[in-house]
């Protein structure tokens, strides 16, 4: 009796038989062992070229370092003066400049950016509109005299 028991025990607890392994599965393996395989080349790569460096530097510790050295003839230049900045920039003063005639700019005496001072030349002034002004309000102020003159002598 207890030998049957034991056989029931073993068919109940027994492992089922393996499956075939699909195709898909072997495939997705055989990846994952190809990239562990391909991590541990580059690690032990990794770990080898450091080996090397620390050798190579250890050894250049002890020899003297060559470094080549060119020469040319000593030669003098102007050179501009750049600087490159970000920023802004801003006047000391700021100054409207309203002309009292006005007329067509012939000539600049200043530069922008140039300081200028109290009483120093500007601009001239193409002057030709004024003196054309200037005859007709001559005219103006003649006729106006013989006006006056004609009625005085109409009075008299």
């Amino acid at each position: 009796m207890n030998h049957e028991i034991s056989n029931e025990r073993l068919t109940e607890n027994s492992i089922e038989p393996e499956l075939p392994r699909s195709p898909k599965k072997k495939k997705i393996r055989l990846v994952i062992l190809g990239v562990l395989l391909l991590a541990g080349l580059g690690i032990f790569g990794i770990h080898t070229s450091a080996a090397k460096s620390d050798k190579t530097e250890k050894s250049g510790r002890n020899k003297q370092q060559v470094t080549p050295v060119t020469v040319a003839m000593v030669t003098q230049k102007t050179v501009p003066i750049q600087l490159q900045a970000i920023g802004n920039v801003q006047s000391g003063s700021t100054v409207a400049i309203t002309p009292q005639a006005s007329g067509r700019i012939i000539r600049v005496y200043f530069k922008k950016g140039q300081e200028v001072k109290k009483g120093q030349l500007l601009f001239i002034l193409d002057d030709r509109s004024q003196a054309a002004a200037i005859q007709q309000a001559q005219g103006t102020v003649a006729k106006d005299q013989a006006s006056v003159q004609q009625a005085r002598d109409s009075i008299n």
